[in-house]
């Protein structure tokens, strides 16, 4: 294919320069140089008809007018001596000379610059190599994902087709909308903690490797179906070390490390996270076999634990934790707000249930203010420790959605001075605080 269209851009460049030489000789008593000024001209009126009219494209367009130009200032420049015009027969000839010249010139300069060798490449292929998979099994995939969207335009409470469907745009790279459409099989009934981490994993990799507190929140919710997933403890690790937890890190991936195998193949990059957390520290977990606990039957042995003893504060944070990560938010709402009745002065639960009712808020809608409820909680948060970090970002942030700038300057000021200045989330504060 390539082929084929520089040999018909060519034809088109040397038709157009050597159209004017193919005409018969006007008689009469024009110069050459006066001839060959007229022409070139009506050439290039013709020309930019041609390209106005979709004849050639913009390369070739292009590439011709300037050689018509070249030629018109050289005719124009050309010997007042002329005055004898070339015959029909040496134009001739002189048109085919600079149509094969063109030609040749153009092969050339292919040969040497370009890559003559290489077959065209279609974007299946592309994607294929970028998969590292053969084009069948890319196709495949693209086949997928366009027959399940339509299937899920007519079902759209279908939790299996959202499976299937947030797992084949994973392989494909398509993270973003790969968690998204996992997340719609949670909401829709799908219970398997393998199916949350894979939402909370494609997150990361949608976020560029940054976990958020909501992705965080997921990636519990699968350990407490299944303490010894691998990805879940190395991915908390990650946060951990993100947040410079480094010992807390080092909790997760030395638990990871001595749940391993032999031959697990992430023991050389957890080997790697493990040493650059005790660095940080000092200055110095792969699956078991085994089906995976059904997390709708983990949500449901909590729920009857809690039934049986409804007094138990951690276990109703801990229903409210799991149903905040599966997208249930008021079921999330009801069993914080148990939980806080039980105990009305434990700070940590304030603010988890704040950061869950504000993340929750933006996740429906990014310009969303503060809730009225989380408002309150960071402030009775506030008001017992005045350091507490997640309670600063929030109250600064409900005191932007009041424009008072000032205060959200304050209060995000004081929360600066306590993250790592090398850290990203201190450059980004800083930065929002700047924008102030």
């Amino acid at each position: 294919m390539l082929w084929i269209m520089a040999a018909l851009l060519t034809l088109i460049s040397a038709f157009l320069i050597a159209r004017p030489l193919l005409k018969a000789a006007k008689e009469g008593h024009d110069h050459r140089a006066d001839y060959d000024v007229a022409v070139f001209k009506d050439q290039l009126a013709e020309l930019e008809e041609e390209h106005a009219e979709g004849l050639i494209d913009d390369g070739a367009h292009e590439a011709a007018k300037l050689e018509i130009q070249r030629r018109l200032l050289a005719a124009a420049q050309a010997g007042e001596g002329l005055s004898k015009p070339l015959g029909l027969k040496s134009r001739r000839i002189l048109g085919v000379a600079l149509a094969v010249l063109l030609a040749l010139s153009g092969a050339g300069l292919y040969a040497l610059l370009g890559s003559p060798g290489m077959p065209d490449r279609p974007y299946i292929d592309r994607l294929a190599q970028r998969l590292g998979a053969n084009v069948e099994t890319a196709q495949n995939l693209q086949d997928d994902v366009a027959r399940l969207t339509e299937r899920l335009g007519h079902t759209p409470k279908d939790a299996s087709a959202w499976l299937l469907l947030g797992r084949a745009q994973r392989q494909l790279g398509r993270h973003a909308e790969g968690a998204q459409s996992l997340r719609q099989a949670l909401l829709n009934g799908e219970r398997d903690p393998e199916v949350i981490v894979e939402m909370a994993e494609s997150q990361v990799y949608a976020a560029q490797g940054e976990i958020a507190s909501d992705v965080r929140q997921a990636f519990e919710t699968a350990l407490l179906a299944r303490p010894d997933h691998p990805k879940a403890l190395y991915f908390l690790g990650l946060e951990r070390l993100q947040e410079n937890d480094a010992k807390g890190a080092l909790k997760h991936w030395n638990r990871l490390l001595a749940l391993s195998q032999a031959d697990a193949p992430w023991l050389p990059m957890l080997k790697q996270r493990i040493a650059e957390a005790e660095a940080r520290l000092s200055g110095k977990m792969p699956a078991a076999d085994g089906g995976a606990p059904d997390v709708g039957a983990m949500l449901a042995k909590l729920e009857a634990r809690l039934k049986a003893n409804p007094k138990d504060a951690q276990g109703w944070t801990m229903l409210g934790r799991s149903y905040a990560a599966l997208g249930d938010i008021d079921k999330a709402r009801d069993a914080y707000g148990r939980a806080l009745e039980l105990s009305p002065a434990d700070l940590d639960l304030k603010q988890a249930f704040a950061v869950m009712l504000y993340e929750s808020a933006r996740m429906s809608d990014p310009k969303a203010k503060v809730p009225v409820q989380a408002a309150k909680l960071i402030a009775e948060v506030l008001a017992a420790d005045p350091q507490a970090m997640d309670a600063l970002f929030i109250a600064g942030q409900a005191a932007l959605d009041k424009d008072d700038k000032g205060q959200a300057k304050a209060l995000w000021s004081r929360l600066l001075e306590q993250l790592d200045p090398q850290s990203a989330d201190y450059a980004d504060l800083k930065k929002m605080i700047g924008g102030l």
